[in-house]
């Protein structure tokens, strides 16, 4: 045999015994990325509630790209500050002797309906005129009311010397705009009880993570449009500031 073909039967068998190193391998991960993209697929796809099988990934191609667009959230989701977050957390958990008091007062009612409570996060020794933050969880529309996942943040704030108001809002089912209607009566609660529990109504200020960012913004953004809209002699009756006369209609309601 010649040079070249000793070379080529060299690289065939190299080949061969990469596979069979490999192929054990190579049937569980490819099981678990199809575990993995199944059991995402069946818990945030809206679609498997009317039929799971024909909305399943199935082939290598759609299973591939699912998979690579979870780790590219789940690597967004680790940028940013998160990482710092995290780190100066499990320092402080380490290196702190005695563990934070709790000064919450919990299930303030905020609202008309059961589901408006909220908890308050006191500090300790202030003198009134402290700042308030109020948190917005998040991770999704649909299960804000996570707010206890928020808690250690919540007290650790209310350590540097601010209110913190945890509200539950939203709930099974709920949509955007009823979420957004809790958030506005929780956050009008503070203006309205904030000289009452030693805040400043004039320091309030909103803090949301993800989805919880999200609603903040359109929090933020509604509440300006909808008092400039009930000044009636500045807007026109034609006027229209959103981008579908619909969602303008809807504002001004």
């Amino acid at each position: 045999m010649s040079k070249w073909s000793w070379r080529g039967a060299a690289w065939y068998a190299m080949a061969v015994c990469a596979g069979a190193v490999l192929l054990p391998f190579a049937v569980p991960l490819t099981a678990t990325v199809y575990a993995i993209v199944w059991v995402y697929t069946w818990t945030h796809d809206p679609r498997a509630r009317g039929g799971l099988v024909q909305v399943l990934p199935l082939h290598p191609r759609r299973v591939f790209r699912c998979i690579r667009a979870l780790w590219a959230g789940m690597l967004d989701g680790l940028g940013g500050p998160t990482l710092a977050i995290i780190v100066s957390y499990v320092a402080a958990k380490l290196t702190r002797s005695t563990r934070a008091q709790d000064t919450a007062v919990r299930d303030i009612k905020y609202g008309p309906q059961a589901k408006h409570r909220l908890d308050l996060f006191v500090p300790l020794g202030h003198d009134g005129h402290v700042p308030v933050v109020v948190i917005l969880p998040g991770y999704r529309w649909s299960k804000t009311k996570r707010a206890r996942m928020y808690r250690p943040m919540a007290q650790t704030l209310c350590g540097d010397g601010m209110f913190v108001v945890l509200p539950r809002v939203g709930g099974a089912g709920a949509s955007v705009e009823d979420i957004m209607g809790d958030f506005h009566l929780a956050v009008q609660w503070v203006f309205d009880n904030a000289a009452q529990f030693g805040g400043d109504p004039r320091r309030v200020h909103l803090l949301g993570y993800g989805a919880g960012a999200h609603l903040c913004a359109m929090y933020s953004l509604v509440v300006p449009l909808k008092t400039w809209y009930a000044q009636a002699d500045r807007v026109a009756p034609n006027a229209q500031l959103l981008s579908t006369r619909r969602a303008d209609q809807r504002l001004r309601a």
